[in-house]
Parts: structure tokens; sequence; C-alpha cells
């Protein structure tokens, strides 16, 4: 298997923050585009930073979010490109009780 598809096939599983609807809260596990990090960290958007979705426009973009006691705008090709962890869905179902 080459290293591309293997990345696809990585990539296609995790959730990225444009799959997080407002008014939700996040996590940021990785910037996938390295001029975007360096842009994303000067404005204090770094990994295992808290994120809260406060506003999504129609079709996307942009989003507002919610970090370190700021807001910020994002178009939805910078938010592509940030992957997240939603801790209210990654984590197991209780012993005893059905996932969703």
């Amino acid at each position: 298997m080459s290293n591309k598809l293997q990345a696809r096939e990585d990539n296609f599983f995790r959730k990225t923050l444009t799959d997080v609807g407002a008014g939700h809260s996040c996590t940021v596990t990785e910037v996938s585009s390295l001029q975007a990090a360096q842009r994303l960290a000067e404005l204090g958007l770094t990994e295992n930073v808290a994120i809260t979705v406060l506003r999504v426009a129609p079709f996307g973009d942009p989003m507002e979010i919610s970090l370190r006691g700021y807001r910020l705008c994002l178009r939805k090709e910078t938010a592509d490109k940030i992957f997240v962890t939603d801790k209210e869905y990654d984590k197991p179902p209780a012993i005893g009780k059905k996932p969703l």
C-alpha cells in the first residue's frame, strides 16, 4: 500500500473542525498544513487547545470559534486542515449502554 493511500485512509476517520457543529467544543490534535500551522500558532491555535464553535455561516464559510478567551473567524479551507477530537463523541460508551 502506498504512503499516499495510507495517509488518505487515516484521515478518512479523523474529525476536522468543519465537522464540529455550532455550540460544540473540541480539542485540537493536529494542523495538517505546515504553512497553516505556523499562522494559526501565531494566533494561539496550537495542539491541545480547547475550542468552542460559536457560529457557522451558511454553507460553512466562515465559522467563528472561541479559544484562549478570544474569538476568531476561520475560512472553511483553513478549518478543514485542523484535526480535532470531540470528547463528547470520542469516549467509549458506558458499560451496559448502547453506543449512539
